[in-house]
């Protein structure tokens, strides 16, 4: 039994899979804390499905070297690294927005392990985080996320070796975490501005009337002050990131400023 055309695809599927699935082991909704890591390789691999034409017919004989092989194995997995932490930013940005609004209305002390961004957060963060993935599936972001991806391997093709680097590479990433900050202070800003002059109202009353304990009652105060506008805000917090979702297929763009090709 002759299973040399199995070999073949298999050799395509080990070159054409670590880009796609390092992508997917850095975005919140898809690591590993949701998502097995079988699931999320079966899943990976029905996605590569449609670039196996791309990369095939790969044989053993028509491969690099096997250090030449690692080398371009690595290269797959760090482009898919800095294509899945841009995706991400709008994530981490949401589940900030609401431990931002948490930590200020001092419910910082109820944080807890998330599967799914793997990390602590609270609860409000959790609850934007999933609100924000949602609204990723169901808007057709993923989709646009996956043609991005598609056409990575169309701008760095699978056996180009590492793409030059320029000198602003360390700022655009550095910028990149900025993005997270300027978007969390923004977007939880008004809110947290509201608890905040409640509590300069609390501190009026616990001034005039020393007998109430203000402390024991500030809490619930600010929770439903927070609650009450992020019921009003919130349709705001969706359209703002449907526009930044928008802006994916953008992501080679940004990355061409940082990277110039392949060499």
């Amino acid at each position: 039994m002759d299973i040399t055309p199995l070999k073949q695809i298999l050799l395509t599927f080990m070159v054409l899979t670590p880009r796609l699935l390092a992508a997917f082991s850095i975005l919140p909704f898809l690591n590993r804390e949701v998502m097995p890591g079988l699931a999320r390789n079966s899943v990976a691999l029905v996605f590569v499905l449609i670039l196996y034409p791309m990369g095939a017919p790969i044989t053993a004989g028509n491969l690099p070297a096997y250090p030449l092989l690692v080398a371009l194995v690595a290269k797959e997995v760090f482009l898919g690294c800095l294509l899945g932490f841009l995706a991400g930013v709008l994530f981490w940005a949401a589940e900030g927005i609401g431990t931002f609004i948490d930590n200020q209305r001092g419910a910082g002390m109820g944080a807890f392990f998330d599967p799914i961004s793997g990390s602590q957060t609270s609860s409000l963060g959790t609850l934007l985080l999933q609100l924000i993935t949602v609204l990723f599936f169901s808007g057709g972001g993923f989709l646009l996320l996956l043609g991005v991806i598609y056409e990575s391997y169309r701008v760095w093709p699978v056996f180009s070796f590492f793409p030059h680097l320029t000198a602003g590479f360390s700022d655009f990433f550095l910028a990149q975490a900025d993005r997270i900050m300027r978007l969390t202070v923004l977007l939880g800003g008004p809110i947290v501005i509201v608890m905040f002059i409640s509590e300069i109202g609390l501190g009026l009353i616990n001034r005039f009337a020393p007998q109430l304990n203000v402390f024991f009652v500030s809490m619930p105060i600010k929770s439903g002050i927070a609650v009450f506008l992020l019921i009003l805000y919130v349709r705001f917090i969706e359209v703002y990131f449907e526009e930044e979702f928008l802006g994916f297929k953008h992501l080679l763009e940004e990355l061409s400023t940082c990277i110039e090709g392949p060499v």
